[in-house]
Formats: C-alpha cells, structure tokens, sequence
C-alpha cells in the first residue's frame, strides 16, 4: 500500500512539472506571437498613394522628393522617414499624413504662398519668402508681383525683406526690374514709376513715399532717384 501511494504522489508530480512547462511554453509561444505582430506594423506596404491640397506642386514632384513615386519598388512603410522628407520639401508649409489599413497611404499638405514671380527668359518662377524658387507648375499669379532681371543681379533676400517690412509700399507695386547698374526700377499700379539704388534703400523709400502725398506727384509719371538725396522728374514712359 505505501508502495501504490509512493508511486501514485510521483506520478502526480511528474505530471505537475509536465503540465507547468507545457504551460510555459504558452506564454513563451504567446509573447513571441505578440512580437511578431507588433513588428508586422511597421512593415506595411504601401499599396496605394493619395496627396491632397496639392494646388500647385505636382504630384510626381513630390513622390520622387520622398522617393515613392514608384509604389512596387517601395520598401516596407516608414513613418519617421516620411516625416523627415516631407519636411524637407520647400513648397511644404505644413503637412498630415496616415497609412490605412489596407496600405492606403494619404498626405495631406498646405503649400506655400509665393510672394513674387520671377520671369526669366520667358519662364515664370515662384519665390517663398525666403527668397527660394518654389517648384510649383502652376500658379494663379495675378496679384503678384513680376521680377524682371539676370538672377546674376537679384537679391532674392534683400527684395523679400523689403516685401515684408513695406508690405503698404510693395502692395502698390506691379513690376519691378533690377538693372545692371545696381538700381531697381518700380513700376506702381497707376502706371508711375521710381528708379533708385538699393544703397540706403530705406531713406530713399521714404522720401518717395512723402513725394507721393505732393500734388507734384500726379504731374510726373517717372521719378529717378538714383543719386541719393536728388530727383529727376519726367513724363518718361514707364516700361520694362
């Protein structure tokens, strides 16, 4: 009888060890599973590619600035990398972007405003305020203002801050052309001009700036200021 009951305790306990372990193995097999699973998350694939609000930036442009613009030669989806690209596109003010279930990829982004277009050779390009092209294919440019001269003479900077600090001043301006002297000539939306060098740029803005509350200024469509502290009046046609 103490033989029987010896071995019935020893069976039972093998039979604990045996069952505690295959229990072990469970949870192992089960964290493991989690794992995987977390894991799988960061290696969707991007099966579809959707950009919205992109007035005026292509499409194909901004796919080839985060080098997807090839779907089924994409890597698995990664977030911080997208992120990352997306800010380094200047025509990208600020942007959102998300990966659906079914690897449908949507970036959704708000460009950019130009503040001036800049023609060369025929060829209009828009400039951030910055003073950086924005490659942008199209634009409703109408209340912009138009550059004209050899990107050789232009100050982009020195023209956006200008832009910026006198925003009363340049929202009277239509055109303007920068010259290969150093001057840059005005042309205002009632067809009056000034010409004038960037030197003391300042000073010289508002002494134009007084001449336009003159009664002399509706007599005169041209104004050369170029020598500092002298103005040449004339009814010299304004035209670039």
């Amino acid at each position: 009888m103490r033989k029987v009951l010896t071995l019935v305790i020893i069976s039972v306990f093998i039979l604990i060890v045996v069952n505690l372990k295959n229990f072990k193995d469970i949870i192992v097999f089960h964290e493991v599973k989690i794992k995987l699973s977390k894991l799988s998350l960061f290696k969707k694939k991007i099966t579809k590619i959707s950009v919205i609000n992109n007035k005026n930036t292509s499409k194909n442009y901004l796919l080839r600035s985060l080098n997807i613009e090839n779907i089924n030669e994409f890597s698995n989806y990664n977030r911080n990398k997208i992120k990352k690209k997306l800010e380094q596109i200047n025509e990208i003010d600020s942007f959102m972007f998300e990966l659906k279930e079914n690897g449908h990829l949507i970036i959704n982004i708000i460009e950019k405003k130009p503040i001036m277009v800049w023609i060369n050779n025929g060829k209009r390009n828009y400039i951030d305020g910055d003073g950086l092209i924005l490659k942008y294919s199209k634009v409703n440019d109408q209340n912009l203002i138009e550059v004209f001269g050899d990107k050789s003479l232009i100050n982009f900077k020195k023209l956006t801050a200008l832009f910026n600090n006198r925003k009363e001043f340049t929202s009277s301006v239509k055109q303007i052309e920068v010259k290969n002297d150093g001057s840059w000539l005005f042309i205002m939306k009632d067809n009056k001009c000034v010409n004038l060098l960037t030197k003391k740029l300042d000073k010289v803005l508002n002494i134009f700036e007084d001449i336009k509350m003159l009664e002399i200024y509706d007599n005169f469509s041209y104004f050369d200021m170029r020598i500092y502290e002298r103005i040449y009046l004339s009814n010299k046609q304004c035209s670039i």
